[in-house]
């Protein structure tokens, strides 16, 4: 049998309530969470322990030391649960936060204003102008009311006589001529017509019987481009207009054409369009080179999707990306010959842009914050390497993107700043590099450097993307300025980004292309139109006298004699 233990002389001891406070402090007592039942009932078990323990004082130290170690294991198993609750709860409400954030924002891009506005109710036209990348051409704001229409002088007018119906005089009988007219005019629309052409050549020879030792003559084709195929190049012109030019897709000129009962397909239009391109690469090439004389360059990508990928998976897509490149100094220079290349890559490798900026003038190279251009920064040991210039535009857009509560004073103080900074633009438009320059010195530099030191002064209290917003504008503040100091560059990127518009807008309505060589003719379309618009040509002229000028010379042309700046017809006043 088992000694029965024998009481040490604790009977009459108990724990008084400091002993329980103690314990309950050590072990991060709550008294919300009901944690002091296990905390006493611990203490009660040293108690007993102490009570009915058979040996000495040792044991009964060694017995209090291992329930102690318990009790401190419990709590801190307590603790690290706590806090790893807190550590969820915490993430679970920046999410949620994040979330609501995302959502703000989507709502405010899907049902707010398309352009970022000032927050302030008197925002000026022209500031709202020069950031809104929606505005595709510059306007200057004119009166309300009804404005008289313009009406090129070259347009043809037909003239329509409209006379009483009966012009006999009553008196004499006799017809009687015009005294007067009042005119009045209107603008009708011819619709387009389709006919076939049929090119017959006939072969001649002389019937006389001393003559027929003599070889016949044949007529040649006329045609070079087109030569051999079944649809003319206007045709092909037109669809390529509409496309690039308009964003109509391939099927809704088919459809047009099946109104004339003529039925050809997507696929026809569409490789005879990507042929035709084959003529126009040599022209989008000297573009290019007129872009890499410049010094001052605008570089950006936009990605596209390709319908037939490499990889051959059915329902699946690439992705390519049009590496943009354009040089405007018409806001300062009053000769300039503005231009602007595509090209069409399927990657979006930092050695893309190297390889098209390799053997440039290029000292400034405005781009956004994306990684891959920072290679042209850095110097190679060869050649001395570009400078960066950002847009700070990209810079303002992360304050306008922030969600409308928390920091909401900071973020109407930047773009309130960042306004006037924008309202000096419009009026050193036209004026030459240097004074441009001083007029920046003068007048925004001391706004941008107010701005930048509120920024670091913020920077450590801010949280969330407000922090990030501060952080991505602090960074770049030396790019984001550099325009100050030198009147030949501009404040942002929106020159670039309105040209990329057009591919936005066609694959709205395209979606993807057909393949990658597909997608490197779109780059060649979009290099001229763009560069035409840039220069205020109308693209439909301009790609049709191009078209005209190779067709008659046969291919032996000189290209640098085909840029939109020596067209001839189409000039936009």
């Amino acid at each position: 049998m088992e000694a029965e233990h024998q009481p040490l002389g604790f009977d009459s001891y108990e724990l008084s309530d400091e002993v329980y406070q103690d314990a309950e402090q050590l072990v991060g007592f709550d008294e919300v969470s009901g944690d002091r039942i296990t905390v006493k009932l611990a203490c009660d078990t040293i108690l007993d322990c102490l009570r009915n323990h058979p040996s000495g004082p040792q044991a009964i130290t060694a017995t209090v030391a291992g329930a102690i170690d318990d009790i401190l294991q419990a709590c801190a198993a307590q603790e690290a649960d706590f806090l790893s609750s807190q550590l969820v709860i915490r993430t679970l409400k920046l999410d949620l936060a994040n979330a609501k954030s995302s959502i703000r924002t989507l709502q405010k891009q899907v049902f707010g204003e398309s352009s970022e506005r000032s927050l302030d109710a008197d925002s000026d036209h022209l500031f709202n102008l020069s950031l809104d990348e929606e505005a595709d051409e510059e306007q200057t704001p004119q009166q309300k009311g009804r404005r008289k229409s313009k009406k090129p002088a070259d347009l043809p007018v037909r003239d329509v006589d409209h006379f009483p119906p009966n012009r006999t005089c009553c008196g004499c009988g006799c017809e009687m001529p015009s005294i007067g007219c009042d005119t009045s005019e209107r603008i009708v629309i011819i619709p387009e017509q389709v006919v076939i052409v049929r090119d017959n050549y006939h072969r001649c020879a002389c019937n006389k019987a001393h003559c027929k030792e003599n070889r016949p003559v044949s007529a040649k084709s006329p045609h070079f481009i087109m030569k051999g195929r079944s649809v003319g190049l206007s045709l092909v012109l037109e669809a390529a207009i509409q496309k690039f030019f308009e964003h109509s897709p391939n099927y809704r000129f088919v459809r047009r054409l099946q109104q004339s009962s003529l039925n050809i397909s997507r696929q026809t239009v569409s490789r005879n369009a990507e042929w035709l391109a084959g003529f126009f690469k040599p022209i989008a090439d000297v573009i290019l080179a007129e872009v890499l004389k410049s010094e001052v360059v605008q570089m950006d990508e936009t990605p596209v999707q390709i319908q037939n990928p490499k990889n051959g998976k059915k329902g699946k897509t690439d992705r390519g990306y049009f590496w943009v490149m354009c040089k405007d100094e018409s806001n300062w220079n009053p000769d300039a010959r503005p231009a602007v290349h595509f090209a069409y890559a399927p990657s979006r490798n930092g050695e893309v842009a190297q390889n098209l900026t390799a053997g440039s003038s290029i000292r400034f190279l405005q781009t956004d914050g994306y990684a891959g251009y920072n290679a042209l920064f850095e110097s190679d040991g060869i050649k001395e390497p570009m400078t960066s210039v950002r847009c700070l535009a990209h810079a303002r857009r992360k304050f306008v993107d922030l969600p409308d509560t928390g920091q909401k004073g900071l973020r109407s103080y930047v773009i309130r700043k960042l306004k006037d900074v924008y309202a000096v633009e419009p009026e050193i438009k036209g004026l030459s590099a240097a004074e441009r320059a001083t007029k920046r010195q003068e007048k925004s530099l001391p706004i941008l450097q107010e701005l930048q030191a509120t920024l670091e002064r913020t920077a450590p209290q801010a949280e969330g993307k407000m922090a990030k917003a501060i952080q991505y504008m602090l960074k770049a503040f030396p790019a984001l300025t550099r325009y100050v100091y030198d009147g030949r560059l501009e404040i942002d990127s929106n020159g670039i980004e309105r040209r990329i518009r057009a591919v936005a807008l066609t694959k709205k309505n395209s979606l993807f292309a057909g393949s990658h060589d597909a997608a490197a003719s779109w780059a060649i379309y979009y290099s001229l139109i763009e560069t035409a618009r840039l220069n205020r040509v109308n693209p439909r002229a301009y790609l049709t006298w191009v078209a005209g000028e190779i067709e008659a010379k046969r291919g032996d042309v000189d290209y640098t004699q085909l840029m939109p700046w020596h067209c001839p017809n189409g000039h936009i006043t």
